[in-house]
């Protein structure tokens, strides 16, 4: 006499025969229903994972991801940006001039590698204007506005814009439509280009 245990077990060995017969396979799925990722895919869901651990508050958990990013691709420019401000960050609070270094030298690399992207340029102008460097800030705040980010960033990002161009003592450059001069916080965030 089976047990019952065993009958489950048939009954569900039958069930998946029919499920696999019943459907085709996705490109990478097994038999079991599970799905093997191509190094691509797993970048791409390794980097979706940090930006929203980052988006929650939770840079030390996305840290690791973005670096697992970096590894497998090393010019990322999402990955490397965002890893940069989170190791600047870090090492700011920290008085860890290492980390303020290598945070940077990242952020230098996103620049270099999407040089159209205006999160990196937002970054590395915060990172400039931290170390009492407002001419290189200004500069780099004038290509993040030629790159035309969100008024929303830039918005949340004039009291450091404001700062740094008031500092070199230069007017504004042109603002995308919606922005005003007020500024709503003194940190800036993105997780996009």
């Amino acid at each position: 006499m089976l047990g019952a245990g065993v009958v489950l077990v048939l009954a569900g060995v039958g069930l998946l025969a029919a499920l696999v017969i019943a459907k085709p396979l996705l490109p990478g799925q097994t038999v079991t229903g599970s799905v093997q990722l191509n190094s691509g895919q797993k970048v791409k869901r390794a980097l979706e994972q940090a930006i929203t651990l980052e988006s929650l508050g939770q840079e030390a958990e996305a840290l690791p991801l973005y670096q697992k990013v970096l590894k497998a691709e090393p010019h990322q420019p999402v990955a490397l940006a965002e890893s940069g401000w989170i190791e600047f960050s870090s090492g700011v609070e920290s008085h860890h001039a290492e980390l303020v270094q290598h945070g940077q030298q990242q952020e230098l690399l996103a620049v270099k590698v999407a040089p159209s992207a205006w999160g990196p340029r937002l970054y590395l102008a915060s990172m400039y204007l931290t170390e009492s460097d407002p001419a290189h800030a200004v500069t780099q705040f004038r290509a993040m506005l030629a790159n035309k980010p969100p008024a929303a960033k830039v918005q949340a990002a004039m009291g450091l814009i404001t700062k740094a161009f008031a500092a070199v003592h230069q007017p504004l450059p042109p603002l995308p439509a919606g922005v005003t001069t007020t500024p709503t916080t003194t940190a800036p965030t993105t997780t996009a280009p």
